[in-house]
């Protein structure tokens, strides 16, 4: 049966939203994201870090999903975070297009869907679903593993855990799994419905509670592509747990760290840890420095190509 590849160029910043998008459209569909240096060298388009690769089984509804997916995305092409979209018919997609699951450190597990699992392949790991095309192809976006790694570093049983800017629900799905008590924060609410469905697909985890909004200031900062964003009320100064909580997570571009590193300080208890990734080395000693103005020391470094993650300790 033919498929039908739909190929765009991103910036690493779209990644993880084309795949939120993509979900919380409920498009059905395997992802293939690949760097430029490894993509078709034929295709024409701006010199973007990664190539996309959506593939939709042909069938009476292929267009209707093509026009869905090109809806769902336009918003990341309207602000130059991906090109335009290419269509073609392929016989089959390629066989890495078609995992079902992935290890990411000694610990998880992270599978598509409902996908069966193979426990030779998982172990022990704990194993974490995603929506299928969310987190597959040639692998979760690089911000995403280091933050993995870091909590499977650092993550403790009765731990309380707050994860800024939840999006897909990954990090706080992984906390759960460790045996964390998490707050879920996202002011995003296509963000935090994506969160509500993973947890969903995994109901082991009751440990998980969804809150729309964002940590302190993170309120006031807006929808980081212009979107909509949870309304507050005017007195609303943003969540603050009511007891300092042992870890914050968050995955953020690097000046809402920078926005945020008195909240953070605030939130954490003395030793707490935060988890700070999203951003790339140029901005690794800028970060470090404010963090270290607001009493949040630089512990552990988890690096990626040009991609960092910093484990951060209130001191």
């Amino acid at each position: 049966m033919p498929w039908i590849e739909l190929h765009l160029t991103a910036t690493a910043e779209a990644i993880d939203w084309i795949r939120t998008l993509l979900a919380t459209h409920d498009v059905s569909a395997q992802v293939q994201v690949i760097p430029q240096s490894q993509s078709n060298p034929d295709r024409d388009g701006p010199d973007w870090p990664y190539a996309v690769q959506i593939y939709l089984p042909y069938s009476a509804q292929a267009q209707s999903q093509v026009r869905m997916v090109e809806r769902s995305l336009y918003s990341l092409q309207r602000t130059r975070l991906t090109s335009a979209i290419e269509l073609r018919q392929v016989e089959t997609p390629p066989p890495e297009a078609l995992l079902q699951g992935q290890a990411v450190g000694d610990r998880l597990w992270i599978v598509s869907g409902n996908a069966p699992v193979d426990p030779q392949q998982a172990g022990d790991r704990h194993v974490l679903r995603l929506s299928p095309g969310l987190a597959f192809g040639s692998g979760l976006h690089p911000a995403t593993v280091l933050s993995l790694r870091l909590l499977q570093q650092f993550g403790q049983a009765g731990m309380t855990a707050v994860d800024v800017g939840c999006g897909s629900g990954i990090l706080s799905l992984a906390l759960a799994a460790l045996g964390a008590t998490v707050t879920a924060l996202d002011n995003d609410p296509v963000a935090a419905q994506a969160t509500r469905d993973a947890l969903a697909l995994n109901p082991h985890l009751t440990t998980v509670t969804v809150v729309e909004g964002s940590l302190g200031q993170g309120s006031t900062l807006g929808h980081w592509m212009g979107g909509p964003t949870i309304e507050s009320g005017e007195s609303d100064t943003g969540f603050m747990p009511s007891d300092r909580v042992d870890m914050i997570v968050a995955n953020l571009f690097a000046r809402i760290h920078s926005a945020l590193a008195a909240d953070y300080h605030q939130a954490l208890k003395p030793g707490g840890l935060l988890i700070a990734a999203g951003f790339t080395s140029d901005y690794d000693d800028d970060l470090t420095t404010v963090m270290q103005a607001e009493g949040l020391r630089a512990i552990a470094r988890e690096t990626q190509a040009d991609w960092r993650a910093i484990a951060f300790q209130r001191v």
